[in-house]
């Protein structure tokens, strides 16, 4: 079979790190609570509403219920996850990929921060020499030039105290091949340039230099003047600051050497049939929904994009895609990994999308190496990534089951119906039905009037000889558009019935209601929702309540199947960061993923939960 050559590039290096900890048994100090067999630890609490939004911590008088709203709802996560493993929920082939990819990424966080990050140090002289730079913003001329002889024939004309404008518009050699303007502050990308910037003396030039972004460079300083960011802050924030950037750079030099030394020796070859077909499909998914996935100039592979990917190649996920030295990278684990690798596409044209898409797979192999190192020295065992695995896992898998409960919440007519009924004071007097109505004495009579219909009989003459509403009777029975707050009973059926349905016989104060829905329509205010969209909108409040309901009724029976101990008293001494913000955290070796996941919010459990402890024998 044809294949497709690989070859191992070094990728941009991504460094973060997120606190972690173990969770087993016996309690330890700083347990909030047991679920179960584990247990849940001031650090899960505040990983999960510090990291991430959570209703009420920004408010002072809602701070201390805002925790108790998070450590209930963090436990009911915890009861649903415990359930929904005991009925094997997350156990399919799709759900068990994503977990493993999962691993994967921080598997390969753990082993930066073993290969690089721990042994990364920041020396006195470095943080002193970072504080002397960090102190000055500068202007400076760079001056490209084709070669370092070019560059020295440049700084012999500046030695001589020809200026800058005299080079540029009268002499003009040849050899410069650009001039650019910049601001520089220290901690800039370029660490040469910044280096040989600040490294000027009183000639205000420097010797030629290579930089990443000019090559060949001579740099001219313009002007000179204090850094605002630096006079901001205070001794302490500015150590810390030049601390942070001086350990970022050398870990991303680090970084590099390290995945040079891993790639090296590595060999890919990928299955060009399969690859092809995820490259069809994914364009499809793309070119269907371009404007959604258009993004900062690029059309972004988004995580639903990936989901359909799996469900769409279900039968080939278990297929060789990547042949590598070990074992081959499976279908589903390429799929799976692009999505938290972040790819996007420049074009949609199909030659540009194919070479797009064989430099995203390349980085897939790429980072599927560095896991496979991280493996290989047992990182999956480490504290960090079976906490980080957990938290997710438990997360994914009371989804599912919450999921499971909330598709068996169904909403009947007869609680739509009284859903609308209740809805008469906001809404009676904005919506309108018209229907044709024939208001029987009996049943009897009802029936013999539905029987003379359906042979054939006109309904407005059976209302002039049957119906009991004098003011409809002589239109035959039509009753013009009334708004739903009038004969309410009858309004609020005709509502939710489809135009030309016959409904009824309906028992009423006045006899028994047998009528045809002519029309439904809105006041004619344009601001108001129309008549189809109000129903849904109360169905699915409806609903939303009803599963709420449901839910707690749930998660508050699996508490009395499960030892659940809350430490409510622990809760003071915990302290949340009140701002609202949603985290991002950063892999080493690459990738991007939320800091944690989501907390659902799902206290009102605990409120089933004491009623039924207080009904108790």
């Amino acid at each position: 079979m044809k294949k497709i050559q690989l070859i191992a590039s070094i990728l941009s290096l991504f460094c973060g790190s997120l606190y972690a900890q173990k969770i087993v048994p016996p309690l330890s100090m700083d347990t909030l609570a047991r679920v179960g067999s584990s247990v849940i630890t001031e650090r899960d609490l505040i990983e999960r509403i510090e990291l991430m939004p959570w209703e009420g911590k920004e408010k002072p008088k809602q701070y201390d219920s805002s925790k108790i709203k998070a450590l209930n709802s963090l436990v009911a996560e915890r009861l649903l996850a415990i359930e929904g493993k005991h009925l094997n929920i997350g156990t399919d082939e799709i759900s068990e990929i994503k977990i493993r990819g999962m691993e994967k990424m921080f598997v390969r966080d753990e082993l930066f921060k073993h290969e690089v990050k721990q042994k990364v140090t920041v020396s006195e002289n470095e943080i002193r020499n970072g504080l002397a730079k960090f102190a000055w913003q500068l202007h400076i001329a760079a001056i490209a030039v084709q070669s370092r002889s070019s560059g020295d024939s440049l700084v012999k004309m500046l030695q001589k105290n020809i200026s800058l404008a005299k080079i540029f518009t009268s002499i003009r050699p040849n050899y410069i091949t650009a001039v650019e303007t910049v601001q520089v502050n220290f901690g800039g990308l370029d660490t040469l340039f910044e280096n040989a910037v600040y490294a000027i003396g009183k000639k205000k030039f420097s010797r030629p230099f290579i930089s990443d972004t000019y090559g060949w460079t001579v740099a001219a300083l313009l002007d000179r003047g204090t850094n605002p960011v630096y006079e901001k802050m205070n001794a302490g924030d500015r150590r810390i600051r030049v601390d942070e950037v001086i350990r970022q750079k050398k870990e991303t030099i680090a970084a590099r050497r390290y995945f040079t030394k891993i790639m090296s020796p590595q060999k890919a070859k990928i299955d060009s049939a399969l690859f092809f077909s995820v490259e069809k499909a994914l364009r499809t998914i793309l070119v269907e929904d371009s404007s959604r996935h258009r993004s900062k100039g690029f059309y972004a592979i988004m995580t639903e994009d990936v989901d359909l990917l799996l469900t769409t190649f279900r039968s080939d996920l278990q297929r060789s895609f990547v042949e590598l030295s070990e074992r081959p990278l499976l279908l589903g684990e390429a799929i799976e990994a692009t999505r938290n690798l972040r790819f996007g596409f420049p074009s949609l044209d199909e030659n540009a999308f194919i070479r797009a898409l064989n430099v995203h797979f390349r980085t897939v192999i790429e980072s599927e190496l560095m896991s496979r190192e991280g493996y290989r020295q047992n990182l999956q065992y480490s504290e960090n990534v079976q906490h980080d695995l957990q938290s997710w896992s438990n997360y994914f898998t009371s989804r599912y089951l919450m999921w499971r409960v909330n598709d068996s919440v169904t909403v009947s007519n007869d609680e739509l119906l009284l859903g609308v009924r209740s809805s008469i004071p906001s809404i009676g007097s904005l919506y309108e039905v018209n229907i044709q109505e024939v208001l029987c004495d009996s049943l009897t009579t009802a029936m013999k009037v539905l029987e003379e219909y359906s042979r054939g009989s006109s309904l407005s003459q059976l209302a002039k000889t049957y119906s009991k509403r004098a003011e409809w009777k002589e239109c035959g029975g039509v009753s013009q558009f009334i708004p739903l707050n009038r004969y309410s009973n009858i309004s609020c059926r005709a509502f939710l019935a489809d135009t030309g349905t016959m409904v009824g016989p309906i028992k009423t104060d006045e006899g028994y209601s047998l009528f045809k829905v002519i029309g439904k329509k809105n006041n004619g205010d344009v601001n108001i929702p129309s008549t189809d969209s109000v129903i849904i909108n109360i169905k699915n409040n409806l609903l939303g309540r009803k599963r709420a309901r449901s839910m707690s009724i749930y998660v508050s029976d699996l508490a009395k199947n499960y030892t659940v101990d809350i430490r409510y008293e622990k809760l003071p001494s915990v302290t949340i960061q009140p701002a609202n913000m949603f985290t991002r955290r950063m892999i080493g070796f690459g990738g991007i993923i939320t800091a944690t996941p989501i907390l659902y919010p799902n206290w009102e459990w605990m409120k089933e939960y004491r009623n039924a402890e207080k009904i108790l024998p």
